[in-house]
């Protein structure tokens, strides 16, 4: 089947009419540059982040204090025992240093395979703990975020609401934990080794995150969702997050080079509040709350950029999508509309509206509706 075609079929295609016509018109055509795009989710994002930053900034603080105190528990074992270690693997590189033939006995190779392993596991940590913030943030506000951006004034979830989106049923919440940890893991384990493919996994795996709430997609179709409205865009897309994401960590990092020494002095003190012996859990825990609070407040742009573009994106493959799709045949002022026999709603073609079966008028804007079952074929 069509790419199309199958899409067509999903709440995409359901809600065609209503997005195509309600949605705020932008000047695009095909000639338009891939700046004009940018410019236009930029000045789109820009009051929509400036409307909901204080909701935005209460989040990112309180999944800060969540990440603060799971990293006081976990990070202090492993950058404790890289310490234990150290002398060690200071005197086999200063061995290795003054005999350039010398030959790695098996206890050197395990030493050097438990420093890797130590130093991974301690990055890959932090590295997750600093994407879980982002993460659920696009996860908590996609469903609010969005909505603002639409002209229809009912169906506005509140925050609370919008938090709740991704856990609306099983298959819902199993696919969004799955979701979740896929995006927590792989994007930082991508930065790390390769860097490239952690901007890859993000460009195509965040708008996977709105197939999930948005479109009703689980499992894998919200991989398919994700690559399907990113994979034309790639190139926006990374100018975005090097503007909206890359280029506000580059500046947290700066900012954390002269906040942290002068808050905390250096870096022998936090080795003294990691010693197991006399371990300081709260200087522990201040320590990463700062070192934290700083990393995530470069992603505080980030939920309003990314759903304004996937706004932008939406928009593109629904104009792609009418000029294959055929209108439901109106009878007079009664549209026929076909459903399938297991179908419980269906959306008004009209304005998007979702219905229950019993409806046979939209109670949004008035179209009448002739519901047929669609036939199953014998053969």
């Amino acid at each position: 089947m069509d790419e199309f075609e199958s899409w067509k079929n999903s709440n995409i295609g359901r809600n065609l009419l209503i997005l195509v016509t309600i949605l705020p018109s932008s000047p695009q055509s095909q000639n338009e540059s891939g700046f004009e795009v940018i410019k236009r989710i930029l000045k789109q994002s820009g009051p929509l982040f400036s409307r909901n930053f204080g909701s935005i900034l209460l989040f990112i603080l309180f999944f800060n204090l969540i990440c603060s105190i799971g990293l006081m528990i976990l990070l202090p074992n492993s950058d404790w025992a890289l310490l234990v270690i150290r002398p060690n693997v200071q005197a086999l590189a200063d061995r290795i240093a003054a005999n350039p033939g010398y030959e790695l006995t098996s206890a050197d190779q395990a030493l050097r395979l438990q420093q890797l392993s130590l130093f991974y596991t301690s990055l890959i940590t932090k590295y997750a703990f600093q994407f879980i913030t982002p993460v659920a943030l696009l996860f908590g506000s996609t469903g609010k975020l969005y909505a603002s951006l639409s002209l229809s004034k009912q169906s506005k979830p509140t925050w609370i609401q919008s938090f709740k989106l991704p856990f609306k049923n099983g298959k819902a919440i199993l696919t969004s934990i799955f979701l979740f940890l896929f995006l927590i893991f792989l994007i930082p384990i991508g930065l790390i080794f390769l860097y490239i493919p952690g901007i890859m996994i993000m460009i195509f795996f965040f708008f996977s995150i709105h197939s999930l709430i948005l479109d009703d997609k689980i499992g894998l179709e919200v991989f398919r969702g994700g690559i399907f409205y990113a994979k034309d865009n790639v190139v926006k897309l990374m100018v975005l997050l090097l503007i909206g994401v890359f280029l506000p960590i580059g500046l947290s990092i700066l900012l954390q080079n002269s906040v942290l020494p002068a808050i905390f002095g250096v870096d022998s003190n936090y080795e003294n509040w990691i010693d197991p012996t006399n371990r300081n859990y709260g200087m522990i825990f201040v320590y990463f709350f700062v070192e934290n609070f700083l990393n995530n407040i470069a992603f505080i742009w980030l939920p309003t950029l990314w759903v304004s573009a996937f706004y932008e994106i939406k928009q593109q493959k629904l104009k792609i999508l009418a000029k294959k799709t055929i209108p439901s045949p109106i009878l007079g002022n009664v549209r026929t509309m076909e459903i399938s026999a297991d179908q419980k709603f269906y959306h008004c073609s009209n304005c998007g509206q979702k219905l229950e079966l019993s409806a046979k008028k939209c109670h949004q804007c008035g179209q009448l509706y002739r519901l047929v079952v669609k036939r199953v074929s014998n053969k």
